[in-house]
């Protein structure tokens, strides 16, 4: 069996998870807790000025903006941007390697799906990320990316629901993970400089984040109770995003 939450998962399972499924992610959650309050630190030791925190200009990333806009709410669009930033800079602080384009397009590309669950029949997978996922896959061959890259691409979307990604998974997708919770629970923002949270959220404004995310999540959990999205719900995760440490 593929790894749970990959793109190939998703084919195989249409996004639904098994009973031991759900206990493992369940313990996964946990453990990423415990390790999130042991390591708890305030801020980098320094500010990451000199990281662009800009789109890369190329024509793909250009389209992926672009069908983003076209397909998502401003508060998707901002979320999505700031997905982007937040992964740039705790790959630069970690000295991770990752494909700037890559992470790019999967930033914009990983939420398109989310509490669309009126036209999920569309796609073999109940779960919006692997959804989002197979949506992502046709959209960049229409692009004609480069193979490699929409499979870094389109993991990195499946993968980002997960409770950990590890490095080991591709740097887009532990850093999408990551930039994500860090985004919408607030997990990990302490480790970053305030100078750099402030620049991220006043480039890209959260417009309405949590009430956007909490009902579409809720949305998810009442039409796909059995996938990750619901799993995180029954789990208390909309609490989470009200209680994350942003204004909005």
């Amino acid at each position: 069996m593929s790894r749970i939450g990959s793109e190939a998962w998703g084919r195989q399972r249409g996004g639904r998870l098994t009973a031991s499924e759900q206990a493992g992610l369940f313990l996964g959650l946990l453990g990423r807790r415990v390790s999130a309050r042991l390591s708890r630190r305030e801020g980098a030791a320094a500010g990451l000025a000199d990281i662009d925190i800009a789109l890369p200009d190329s024509a793909l990333t250009r389209a992926a903006l672009e069908h983003c806009v076209a397909e998502c709410a401003p508060a998707i669009v901002n979320h999505s941007l700031r997905c982007f930033a937040w992964g740039t800079l705790l790959g630069a602080r970690d000295n991770l390697g990752f494909d700037g384009e890559a992470l790019a397009v999967a930033s914009l590309l990983h939420d398109i799906e989310l509490g669309r669950t009126g036209r999920r029949e569309r796609f073999a997978c109940t779960c919006f990320a692997c959804a989002g996922a197979e949506g992502a896959r046709g959209f960049l061959a229409a692009q004609t990316a480069h193979p490699p890259l929409i499979d870094r691409v389109c993991d990195a979307i499946a993968l980002h629901l997960n409770p950990h990604v590890p490095p080991e998974a591709g740097g887009e997708a532990h850093l999408l993970n990551a930039a994500a919770a860090l985004d919408v629970a607030g997990a990990g923002l302490s480790g970053l400089h305030r100078e750099d949270r402030a620049r991220v959220l006043v480039r890209y404004p959260r417009s309405g984040l949590k009430t956007h995310m909490i009902e579409a999540m809720g949305r998810e959990h009442a039409n796909a109770p059995d996938t990750r999205a619901g799993l995180l719900v029954r789990l208390g995760f909309r609490t989470l995003i009200g209680r994350a440490p942003f204004d909005g």
